[in-house]
Order: C-alpha cells, then structure tokens, then sequence
C-alpha cells in the first residue's frame, strides 16, 4: 500500500545521514531522485487523510525548528499544498502557501507582514 510505503520511506529520508549524504549529491542527480520518490497525484486526491497526515508532519516539524533555532524567523514550505499561517513564537512563522494552481495562492513575507493571498 502506498501510504505505508510512503510513511517507511518518510522515516528513511529524515534521518541527519541520509539528509548530509543527499546535500553533497550534484543538484541534477538530487532532482533525478526526487522526481523519483515523488507522490502520485492521483492517489492523493483518492486518500486526503495521507496528505493531511503529512501536512501535520511537515508543520510540526517547522515548529520544532522555529523553537530551536533563535536565527529563524519564518521557514516557508510548500510540498503539501495544504495552506497554513502559524505564528509559532512572536514574529517566527510557519508558512505554507497551499496550492498555487489549484487555489491560486501565495505567501507575502516581508519586515512588514506575513500572509496568505490569492491571485486572479
């Protein structure tokens, strides 16, 4: 089953090894391999609860991150088209600005405001 499948190779790919050993690859073959592992459309339209449960993952893992890394101030992901806008800690942000197709949304992030926007 893909969501299983999914989730094994999600506990692979986070650990700091395979994580250091991916950033000294050339980026063409970093691309090759992600392109890859990608998730197929289809299923995640047919199983939201998978693309929900990685959407949780991903903003929990931001938050982590803000609250152990003071240099921080926003971290801006996008790989699970589910939009979000946490404020973890006063002026440290989680941002995912959903889908830029499907719903027609950005980020604007600047010294003065972080915020969700659609366009057209």
């Amino acid at each position: 089953e893909e969501g299983r499948t999914s989730g094994i190779l999600n506990r692979i790919l986070d650990r700091p090894a395979v994580i250091a050993g991916f950033d000294l690859l050339p980026a063409s073959i970093g691309f090759r391999i992600a392109r890859g592992l990608s998730h197929n459309p289809a299923y995640a339209a047919a199983h939201p609860e998978v693309v929900e449960l990685a959407a949780t993952r991903q903003a929990a893992w931001a938050e982590r991150r803000l609250r152990t890394d003071p240099a921080l101030s926003a971290l801006i992901m996008g790989h699970t088209h589910r939009a979000a806008l946490l404020e973890v800690e006063p002026n440290r942000w989680y941002v995912n600005p959903g889908a830029w197709l499907g719903e027609r949304r950005f980020a604007v992030v600047d010294d003065s405001a972080v915020r969700l926007e659609t366009f057209g």
